[in-house]
């Protein structure tokens, strides 16, 4: 549906416009709003949806930090001149017993991002891993797996909220 039948002017016309938008975009453009508002953040927070390399050089651009969870795609990582996959880069770690923490690694995206991965393990399936993408690369790798857990509570939160 087209929102241009809509009174410009209206709160019902810019919704629309959003709702036609693509994610990234309307997130970028969030963002934008937020820090226009001076609302500081030391983080954003997302999850594998966004966290992609478009959406990491919109946030570093925008002089924030970036930490989510990625999935296995075609994105390759640079280490010392060579690209890597997330699971070329995973086998470089061997699995401690009891650890949730499996190991992380600096490295770029292939537009030059610095970024820190940090692999853990699958809490519903200790088998698997997952990777955690931090543009931080100060950070411990605990200190990341620490802040992208407060995800969930607001997660649970919005759910809350919305089923008021």
């Amino acid at each position: 549906e087209n929102p241009e039948h809509l009174d410009k002017r209206t709160c019902g016309y810019r919704r629309r416009k959003e709702a036609v938008q693509r994610k990234p975009q309307v997130a970028s453009q969030l963002l934008d709003h937020v820090l226009a508002a001076d609302i500081t953040a030391d983080y954003v927070l997302m999850d594998t949806w966004f966290t992609n390399e478009p959406m990491i050089a919109c946030i570093v651009e925008k002089g924030l930090h970036a930490i989510g969870m990625v999935k296995e795609l075609k994105q390759r990582y640079c280490l010392a001149g060579a690209s890597y996959s997330l699971s070329q880069l995973r086998s470089r770690f061997v699995a401690k017993n009891g650890s949730e923490i499996i190991g992380s690694i600096c490295v770029q995206t292939k537009q030059g991002i610095p970024v820190k991965l940090v692999f853990i393990r699958n809490r519903n399936n200790p088998r698997e891993w997952l990777a955690l993408l931090s543009t931080d690369t100060t950070l411990e790798a605990s200190e990341i797996v620490r802040i992208y857990g407060m995800r969930w509570s607001i997660e649970v939160f919005f759910k809350s909220t919305k089923s008021l």
